[in-house]
C-alpha cells in the first residue's frame, strides 16, 4: 500500500512528469530508504541530476532527508538520524552485541554514514 501511495505522489509531482512512463521501476524501491544511486541507476541519469531531483522532492516535502549510520563491523544500518549533528559520540550495534562480538560500541570517527531519503508519510493524495 505504501508503494502505491509512493507512486501516486511521484506521478502527481514534477518528478512524475519528468520520468513519465518509468514509474513501474519504483515498485522495487523501499519508500523508507531511497538512495541517490538507486534513482541514478534506474533512470540512467547522472548522479548530480538524481541528487537534484531528490533535493527538489525534499523542498516540495515529498521526501525527507536522512543520514544512515552503519556499523563498521557487520555493515548493517545501526540507526537513521535527520542530520550529522544528531549522531552520538558513541554508537552501539545491537546485532554485534547479540552476536557476542568483542566490540559493539563504536566511536563516531569509526562509523560510516550515507545520506538517503524517505517518502514523507504525512502527505495526502489529492483526488482528482
Amino acid at each position: 500500500m505504501l508503494s502505491r501511495k509512493f507512486l501516486q505522489i511521484i506521478n502527481k509531482s514534477f518528478v512524475g512528469r519528468f520520468i513519465e512512463g518509468k514509474t513501474a521501476i519504483f515498485k522495487e524501491l523501499d519508500p523508507q530508504q531511497i538512495y541517490v544511486e538507486n534513482i541514478r541507476r534506474y533512470f540512467s541519469i547522472p548522479q548530480k541530476l538524481a541528487k537534484f531531483l531528490c533535493e527538489m522532492a525534499v523542498k516540495q516535502k515529498i521526501f525527507k532527508r536522512k543520514v544512515g549510520v552503519y556499523c563498521p563491523d557487520c555493515g548493517r544500518m545501526i540507526e537513521a538520524v535527520n542530520t550529522d549533528a544528531e549522531i552520538p559520540e558513541n554508537v552501539k550495534c545491537d546485532i554485534c552485541e547479540q552476536s557476542e562480538h568483542d566490540k559493539y560500541v563504536f566511536k563516531r570517527s569509526e562509523i560510516q554514514t550515507i545520506e538517503f531519503y524517505q517518502l514523507n508519510k504525512s502527505l495526502t493524495i489529492e483526488r482528482g
